[in-house]
């Protein structure tokens, strides 16, 4: 009898079911209005703020890329002048120092012409490819640029400084 007894037991403890887990769906969550209603109108308001800020930097965007391609523009003509005043100078050059220097002053006007040309026909993504590359292949050279151009701003910037 006592057999029958443990095997009733086990039999009837098989048949139970096992609790049941809450889930995410099976739990109900109780919040209040006032607290949903809050945050519609937060997501809202954090969904105006952010078509907002991509129109702004959208804005932002072409007019940085209005005004890099004016400054290229600017840069190829400057570069181009550049190249037409040394290129004036070569007969000046070749009375002083001789033709073979006066050549030399000519060949460099041309470079600076065809190099302000290739300034003004590149795309601005381009540019900073060669940029990039350049300095890649030399960095002695771009740091020596660099330096070179900053002593020439800050000698530009002291001097207009000191005028005024």
């Amino acid at each position: 009898m006592a057999d029958s007894k443990k095997t009733t037991a086990s039999k009837s403890a098989a048949k139970k079911p096992a609790a049941k887990k809450k889930t995410a769906s099976t739990a109900k969550k109780k919040t209040p209005t006032k607290a949903v209603a809050k945050t519609s109108a937060q997501t809202s308001n954090d969904s105006d703020f952010a078509a907002q800020a991509r129109d702004k930097a959208e804005f932002a965007k072409e007019k940085a890329g209005d005004y890099a391609n004016d400054a290229k523009m600017r840069t190829g003509e400057a570069v181009r002048n550049l190249g037409q005043i040394i290129a004036d100078t070569a007969n000046v050059i070749d009375e002083n120092l001789g033709s073979k220097y006066g050549d030399y002053a000519r060949t460099a006007g041309e470079k600076f012409n065809e190099f302000g040309d290739k300034i003004e026909e590149k795309d601005l993504s381009e540019l900073g490819d060669d940029t990039r590359e350049f300095v890649r292949k030399s960095p002695a050279v771009a740091i020596g640029i660099a330096a070179v151009a900053g002593f020439m701003l800050t000698r530009m910037f002291k001097s207009g400084s000191n005028k005024s």
